[in-house]
C-alpha cells in the first residue's frame, strides 16, 4: 500500500528542511491528474478491484501503477515499488521548516536572519487533499485559525479539532472536506513520521524537526448524499513511540558534502588515524611472548569499539538503525561530539593497563616482555588520540532518516458489503470483498518477488476458481528504469511491453507494444518529446562561498548532488521536476496525436545534459498554477497531414511585473488572458528559505563550553579552548543575506475558451512540428466554446457558456447555482448553502443569437435525517417567451423566477422515499407520462420501473439480499456472532485434552473466529442435533455414514446461511483424521455456549410481494424468475370465501427462466389481496395489472445485474468476472448474445 515516489526521492535535493509524507500518501499524489500524463511522460496502469455504491455516489477501489524511476533511497511499500492501493483519498502534508505548522506559528513576519539557524520555522507546510478525482493544496495561516487554499475551488475544507483540547491551544485531529455536491469526507486516521533524524554537516541538530509529526491523514468515513456512509476500519491508532497498529518503514537518504577552508582548521585524530596494523603487531608479539592465546580475544572487542568510534563521521548511515546516529553532531565538516570516542579510548586503555599491571612486575622474563609489548600498544593508542593536523579540506555526508508509521487498513464497509485486507509482514497479501451473510463477492491475491516487486495478481471467482491472472515483469539493471515495469501479461494472452528513456534522474515512456493472443501483429505506440523537457524547479548552485565580517578569508562548501530551492517543488512536481511542452503519440500505420502543454519559466534540462542547470531568477514567483496546463491537441494521419486541432485559452493572473510575465509565459502568452481580480494570486506569505550550510555560532559555542574534558591518555583536551576558539571563533560573524520569497496563493486559472479546427479538406503539413498549434490562426474555428465567470467572488463555476459554430450562430446557456442566488428567507436555499450543495444547476436559460428560447427552473428539496442528507430535484418548470427577450448582464437573483410564476409550466416532478440505506426517487411524472420505481428492501437497487400506473397496483420482490429472510432462516447478527466466537475461544482453552490434541482444538477455535465460519459451524450443529446414530458393526463405518448423512442434510440449508461449496471442506475440518474424542471434546464445549441469540426470527407475516389494491379489470399477471428442478409455486387469493390456493407450475431449467401466469380474479368474490408464497427456487416475483408496460432489473447479492426482462419476456441474463465486470450476456433461450474480455490488450 505504501509507495515511495517523487517527493521522497527529492528530499535531499529539494530543501534541507523538507520532509514528505509516507509513500502510500505519495501514491495518491501520483494519481491526482491523469490529464498531465503526456506532460510528464508517465505511464500509468490501473487494476479495478471493486466499486462501492451508496446512493448516487461511487467509490472505485483500484490498484494503480505509475512508472517512476526507483531511486537509490526508495523502498518498497505494501504493494511493491511504484504500486499504490487507491482506497478513496488522503490528506498529506509536506513539512517545510523545523516543525509542523499546527505545533507553532510561523515566524515569517519579517526577514529574520535568525531563521537560517533553524531555530525558527520560516516556511509554510503544504497540505494536499486528494478525493474523488480532485486534488487541492492548502496552507494554514500564521494564527492557525484559517485554512488558506492555494487555488480557488468550490470545495469546503474544515479542521477537525480534538474535543478534549482547550480552546486556547486546540489540537488538530483531522480534516473534513465537503465536495460541491454535499458529499463529506472525514480524514482522521493519522500517519506519523517518527524518530526524525537529520544529520547535516554544519550545525547542531541541523534543522531536525521534532521527534515526530503527522505526515498524512487517511480516510475514516465518507458520507454521500442520499446514501449510507462508507467507513474505514483500521487496526488501531498509530502512535509515534510504538509500532503497534502500524506498518513501519525505514527511510534514509545520504548526500555528499565537502568544505574547503580559507583558514585551515586544527583537526585532532581522536583515534580516527589510529595505526591498527602496528597495534595488532604489538598484541601479536605479546601473545607470542606469553603464549597466552586468549589475550588477543580479550582485546579484540575494545579495539573494535575504539577503531570504529569515529566511523559515523565518514559514513553516518553505517549505524542508521542505531540510536547513536540520532546524536551525531558536526560543525562545518568537523566532529562535534567526542563523548563516544572518549569512552571507547578509555575502555581500551583500561584493558591494556590491566594486563600491564598484571605482567610488568612478574619474575618471569616472558611476562615482563609481554608487558613491554602492551606498553607499546598503549602508546600507539595514545598517539592516535593526541595526533593533530592542520586541514584545509574536509569531506563528509549528510543524512536524513525517519520511520514512517502508516495505519493498517483492515476493512472498508458500506451497507452489507465489506472489503477486507490481509497482510504478510509489510506487504499486502490479499483482498476479499464479502456481501450479505459474509458471502464472498471478490477475492484477490498478490504475489511478490524476493526484492518485493509485485509479480502476479490473482482474481478468484465466487466458487474460488481462478478467473484472472496478470503477470508483471520488471527491468533488472537498465539504468533509471531499474525495477520499473517492463511488461504485463494476462491469462487470456494479452500482453503489453513498455520501453522507457532517461529523463534527468527519472524516466519517461518511449513506447508501448500491445499484443493479443488472437492476432499475429502487435500494435506499437511510440511517444516522442521533440521539444525536450523543461524543469519546473529553481536550481541552486553546487557550491556556496561563506564570508565573515572582519576576516580576510572565505570558506567554500560544495554539495555532491543537485540542489533545488525549497521555493519550488512543493506542488506541481512533474516527473522529477520535468514537464514536456510537446509530446506526440504515434500508432504505427494509423496516425499521430500531438499534445501541447505550458511550463512556466522553462529551462531545458534534457537537451543540455553536459552543462550544469542554469539558475533561476529567484525574485520571480513559482507559478505552480501554470505547470502542465494543456494548450491544445492535434490529430494527424499516417502521412503526417494535419486533420484536426483543438486549442485552449485561460483566464489567469497577469498582474505581475513584465519581466516575470515574460518568464512565466514565454512564447505561450497568447493562450492567457487577464482574469478578474477575484482569481488573482494577490495574497502571499513571506517565506524564509533555510540555509543548510551556515553555522549557528551561539549554539556551537554553548555546545563546546558544555563538553567535558577529553582524556588523551594522560593529557587532557579542552574542546572549548582547543577546538572552538581555534577553529570557530574566527567564523562567528558570517555575512549572509536571508533568502526570502513570497508564496502566492488564493487565485485560480480557469478555462476561457476551446476552439476546434478541421483541416481534412487541405494539406497543410507533411511533418509534425511544435509550431503547428499556430496553424489555427489561418482559419475560422469549426466550433468555439467560451466560458464566462460572472460571480467569481462566490464561485469558480462558469455562469455562461457560449457555443459558436462555423457560421457564427451562437447558442448561449446561462447557468445559475445556489451561489448565484441570495434568498435568506427561502428554506431550500438556506439548507443547500448550509449543506454545501452548490453544484446543481437551479436555473438554466438557453439563448440563440442573443434571444431567449426557454428558461428552466429546477426546484430541490433537502433535509438531513439520521445523519443522511436526503433530497434532490423535485420539480422542473419551464418558461417559453411569447415575445423577444434578449440576454442581460449577470445579476444575483433574489427569487427563483425571472418572470411571473404563472407563466411557467410544470415539465416534470419527482417524489423521494428514504429507505434504511438510501434516499431514492420512487415516482416520476413527465408531462402526462408517469413512472413508478420499485426498489429492494434496502432501497439501494431499482428492481422495476413501470409506466403510467398507480404504484399501489404493483407488488415486487427481488430476493437478492433477503432470500434467507423470506425462508424464515433469520438475519445475520454480527455482534452476537463475534460474542459467541469469543466464548468459543474461552471454552476451547479450558478443554480437557485427555482424548484430544490441544493444538488442534486451538486451531479450530481460530478457524471459528471468523463470522462466516461460526455461522457454518452453528448450522452444522443445528442439523446434527436432528440426527441419530445408526449402529454399525464397524465403528468407522458408523462414523462415515453419519458424516455422509450430515453432509446431505447440510445441503438443504439455505445457501445464504451456509455455502454449499464449503460444506464438505468444513466437515473434513471436523472429521477427517480426527480422533473420536476430539469431536466430542469440541461438542461438549459447544453445549456450554448459548446459540439462540444468533438467529433472529424474521417478521414475514406481511410478504413484500402482496397485492392489496386490485385493478378494476380483475386481470393480474404474475412474473416468476427461477431455475432448478421442476417445482410448483402457490399463489393465494384472499377473498370472501377464504384463502384459495392456485398452483403455478414452473418447468425445470438449468439457467434463469421467466415464467408468466395470467390470473383472472373476477371469478372470486370480494378479493382483498393476492400473494405468492416464497420458494427457494424463485428469485424474483412481480405482480401487476395485465398489459402494464415495465422493465424489471434482477440484481445479485453483490449488486450486479443478473437479468433484465419486461412485459414481452426475458431479455438478457449476465455473467460477471471477479472484478464484477460483465463478461457474457445470454437471451431467454440461453443463446450467447455478447462476450467481453478484459485485460486482453487491444487497441
Amino acid at each position: 500500500m505504501i509507495l515511495f515516489f517523487l517527493l521522497m526521492c527529492m528530499l535531499c535535493r529539494v530543501a534541507g528542511q523538507e520532509f514528505a509524507p509516507g509513500p502510500q500518501a505519495q501514491g495518491y499524489l501520483r494519481d491526482k491528474n491523469t490529464t498531465v500524463d503526456y506532460a510528464t511522460g508517465t505511464f500509468h496502469y490501473r487494476i479495478p478491484l471493486y466499486t462501492f455504491r451508496s446512493g448516487d455516489f461511487e467509490l472505485p477501489i483500484t490498484l494503480d501503477y505509475a512508472a517512476r524511476a526507483v531511486q537509490k533511497e526508495s523502498f518498497a511499500g505494501l504493494t511493491g515499488y511504484n504500486w499504490n492501493l487507491n482506497t478513496g483519498g488522503i490528506v498529506t502534508r509536506q513539512l517545510r521548516g523545523s516543525e509542523a505548522d499546527e505545533q507553532g506559528a510561523l515566524s515569517v513576519c519579517m526577514e529574520n536572519p535568525e531563521l537560517v539557524r533553524y531555530g525558527l520555522d520560516g516556511e509554510s507546510d503544504v497540505f494536499t487533499a486528494i478525493f474523488n478525482g480532485k486534488t487541492l493544496h492548502f496552507l494554514l495561516d500564521e494564527q492557525l485559525n484559517e485554512i488558506l487554499p492555494m487555488e480557488r475551488s468550490n470545495v469546503r475544507i474544515e479542521r477537525i479539532l480534538d474535543p478534549s483540547s482547550s480552546s486556547s491551544r486546540p489540537v488538530l485531529k483531522g480534516w473534513k472536506v465537503t465536495d460541491e455536491d454535499g458529499t463529506r469526507y472525514y480524514f482522521e486516521q493519522k500517519e506519523i513520521n517518527a524518530k526524525v533524524n537529520k544529520v547535516a554537516t554544519t550545525n547542531l541538530g541541523a534543522g531536525r524537526a521534532k521527534d515526530f509529526y503527522v505526515s498524512a491523514w487517511h480516510l475514516n468515513k465518507i458520507e454521500p448524499t442520499n446514501g449510507s456512509p462508507i467507513t474505514y476500519v483500521y487496526d488501531g491508532e498509530v502512535q509515534s513511540d510504538t509500532t503497534l497498529h502500524a506498518h513501519v518503514f525505514n527511510y534514509s537518504c545520504q548526500t555528499g558534502c565537502a568544505y574547503t577552508y580559507g583558514n585551515p582548521m586544527v583537526e585532532y585524530s581522536l583515534g580516527r588515524w589510529f595505526d591498527v596494523s602496528a597495534f595488532e603487531q604489538c598484541i601479536a608479539n605479546a601473545k607470542y611472548a606469553l603464549s597466552y592465546l586468549l589475550l588477543e580475544a580479550h582485546l579484540d572487542y575494545p579495539k573494535y569499539i575504539f577503531s570504529n568510534a569515529g566511523n559515523w563521521m565518514l559514513n553516518p548511515q553505517y549505524e542508521i538503525g542505531q540510536e547513536i546516529s540520532r546524536n551525531c553532531i558536526r560543525v562545518m565538516g568537523q566532529i562535534g561530539d567526542f563523548s563516544r570516542i572518549s569512552q571507547a579510548s578509555a575502555q581500551l586503555i583500561y584493558v591494556l593497563e590491566s594486563y600491564i599491571h598484571q605482567f610488568q612486575n612478574s619474575t618471569s622474563p616472558s611476562e615482563r616482555r609481554c608487558a613491554s609489548y602492551l606498553e607499546d600498544a598503549k602508546g600507539i593508542v595514545i598517539a592516535g588520540m593526541e595526533a593533530k593536523r592542520m586541514v584545509d579540506y574536509s569531506s563528509t555526508t549528510n543524512v536524513l532518516a525517519y520511520k514512517v508509521h502508516a495505519p493498517i487498513l483492515k476493512e472498508i464497509r458500506c451497507d452489507n458489503q465489506t472489503m477486507r485486507f490481509d497482510y504478510l509482514n509489510t506487504t499486502l497479501k490479499s483482498i476479499k470483498v464479502c456481501g450479505q451473510f459474509e458471502s464472498v463477492l471478490c477475492d484477490f491475491h498478490l504475489n511478490y518477488s524476493n526484492d518485493l516487486l509485485l509479480k502476479k495478481f490473482y482474481s478468484y471467482a465466487k466458487n474460488r476458481s481462478l478467473k484472472d491472472l496478470i503477470t508483471f515483469d520488471y527491468f533488472v539493471s537498465e539504468g533509471n528504469a531499474k525495477r520499473c515495469m517492463r511488461s504485463l501479461t494476462t491469462m487470456y494472452g494479452g500482453k503489453v511491453d513498455m520501453n522507457y528513456t532517461a529523463s534527468g534522474k527519472g524516466i519517461r515512456i518511449a513506447s508501448l507494444i500491445y499484443a493479443d493472443a488472437g492476432r499475429q501483429e502487435a500494435d506499437t505506440v511510440c511517444y516522442n518529446y521533440p521539444h525536450g523537457g523543461y524543469s519546473a524547479y529553481y536550481n541552486m548552485p553546487s557550491s556556496e562561498t561563506i564570508r565573515y565580517e572582519g576576516r580576510d578569508f572565505q570558506d567554500v562548501v560544495t554539495f555532491g548532488d543537485e540542489r533545488y530551492s525549497s521555493r519550488t517543488g512543493y506542488v506541481s512536481q512533474g516527473n522529477e521536476g520535468i514537464y514536456y511542452p510537446f509530446v506526440t503519440e504515434t500508432v504505427r500505420g494509423k496516425g499521430t496525436r500531438a499534445y501541447w502543454f505550458h511550463v512556466p519559466g522553462h529551462v531545458d534540462m534534457t537537451n543540455l545534459p553536459s552543462f550544469p542547470p542554469p539558475l533561476w531568477d529567484t525574485s520571480a514567483p513559482f507559478a505552480y498554477w501554470l505547470c502542465g496546463l494543456p494548450l491544445g491537441t492535434a490529430v494527424y494521419d499516417a502521412d503526417g497531414h494535419l486533420q484536426a486541432l483543438t486549442r485552449n485559452s485561460y483566464y489567469t493572473d497577469l498582474d505581475f511585473p513584465q519581466k516575470w510575465l515574460d518568464r512565466m509565459f514565454s512564447e505561450h502568452r497568447g493562450h492567457f488572458v487577464a482574469g478578474d481580480e477575484a482569481i488573482h494570486y494577490k495574497d502571499s506569505l513571506l517565506q524564509t528559505e533555510p540555509c543548510d550550510y551556515l553555522m549557528d555560532v551561539q549554539a556551537v559555542e554553548s555546545h563546546y563550553r558544555a563538553m567535558n574534558l577529553i582524556d588523551l591518555g594522560g593529557k587532557m583536551l579542552d574542546p572549548y579552548e582547543d577546538i572552538y576558539l581555534v577553529n570557530f571563533a574566527c567564523r562567528a560573524n558570517p555575512i549572509f543575506t536571508p533568502r526570502c520569497y513570497q508564496l502566492y496563493y488564493g487565485g485560480a486559472t480557469l478555462l476561457k475558451s476551446q476552439e476546434e479546427y478541421v483541416f481534412a479538406d487541405t494539406v497543410l503539413t507533411d511533418t509534425i512540428r511544435f509550431r503547428d498549434l499556430e496553424l489555427a490562426d489561418t482559419r475560422q474555428p469549426f466550433k468555439r466554446t467560451e466560458y464566462h465567470y460572472d460571480n467569481l467572488s462566490r464561485s469558480v463555476s462558469p455562469t455562461r457558456i457560449d457555443e459558436i459554430d462555423s457560421r457564427g450562430d451562437t447558442i448561449t446557456i446561462v447557468l445559475k447555482r445556489v451561489t448565484d442566488f441570495d434568498m435568506p428567507e427561502d428554506s431550500t436555499w438556506v439548507r443547500m448553502n448550509s449543506f454545501h450543495i452548490v453544484s446543481p444547476v437551479l436555473k438554466n436559460q438557453v439563448y440563440y443569437n442573443g434571444k431567449l428560447q426557454k428558461e428552466q427552473l429546477f426546484r430541490h428539496q433537502w433535509e438531513e435525517t439520521d445523519g443522511m442528507l436526503c433530497g434532490g430535484q423535485i420539480e422542473e418548470w419551464c418558461y417559453y417567451p411569447s415575445g423577444e427577450v434578449t440576454l442581460s448582464p449577470f445579476v444575483q437573483d433574489n427569487t427563483w423566477h425571472t418572470f411571473a410564476p404563472s407563466l411557467y409550466r410544470l415539465e416534470s416532478s419527482c417524489r423521494y422515499k428514504k429507505f434504511v440505506s438510501a434516499c431514492v426517487p420512487v415516482e416520476q411524472q413527465e408531462h402526462e407520462n408517469r413512472s413508478v420505481i420499485v426498489y429492494d428492501r434496502a432501497g439501494t437497487t431499482a428492481t422495476l420501473v413501470a409506466k403510467d400506473i398507480d404504484p399501489r397496483f404493483i407488488a415486487v420482490e427481488d430476493k437478492g439480499f433477503w432470500w434467507a429472510e423470506l425462508e424464515d432462516v433469520g438475519v445475520y447478527n454480527y455482534g452476537t456472532v463475534r460474542e459467541i466466537a469469543a466464548r468459543c475461544h474461552e471454552h476451547f482453552s479450558r478443554t480437557d485434552t485427555t482424548y484430544a490434541d490441544r493444538t488442534r482444538i486451538l486451531n479450530l477455535s481460530k478457524w471459528l473466529s471468523t463470522p462466516m465460519n461460526m455461522m457454518e459451524w452453528l448450522a452444522f450443529n443445528m442439523v446434527k442435533m436432528t440426527m441419530e446414530w445408526e449402529k454399525k458393526d464397524s465403528h468407522k463405518m458408523q462414523w462415515m455414514d453419519f458424516r455422509d448423512n450430515l453432509i446431505n442434510r447440510l445441503k438443504q440449508v439455505p445457501s445464504t446461511l451456509i455455502s454449499a461449496d464449503d460444506i464438505r471442506c468444513m466437515c473434513n475440518n471436523v472429521f477427517i483424521n480426527k480422533w473420536d474424542g476430539y469431536y466430542w471434546e469440541v461438542e461438549n464445549s459447544l453445549k456450554k455456549i448459548p446459540v439462540g441469540p444468533l438467529l433472529v426470527q424474521t417478521n414475514c407475516t406481511e410478504p413484500h410481494e402482496k397485492l392489496t389494491v386490485l385493478p378494476a379489470s380483475g386481470c393480474v399477471t404474475v412474473y416468476l424468475l427461477g431455475k432448478g428442478e421442476e417445482h410448483s409455486v402457490t399463489c393465494k387469493v384472499v377473498c370472501a370465501s377464504g384463502e384459495i390456493a392456485i398452483p403455478l407450475s414452473c418447468p425445470p431449467s438449468e439457467h434463469w427462466r421467466l415464467h408468466t401466469f395470467e390470473l383472472d380474479l373476477s371469478a372470486y368474490p370480494d378479493v382483498s389481496s393476492v400473494y405468492v408464497e416464497s420458494n427457494m427456487d424463485i428469485r424474483y416475483i412481480a405482480m401487476m395489472p395485465r398489459d402494464t408496460e415495465f422493465e424489471a432489473t434482477v440484481c445479485d447479492s453483490d449488486g450486479t445485474v443478473l437479468a433484465r426482462f419486461n412485459q414481452s419476456g426475458l431479455q438478457e441474463c449476465y455473467e460477471y468476472d471477479p472484478h464484477l465486470r460483465p463478461c457474457k450476456a445470454y437471451d431467454g433461450q440461453d443463446n450467447l448474445l455478447r462476450e467481453y474480455k478484459f485485460n486482453t490488450i487491444t487497441r
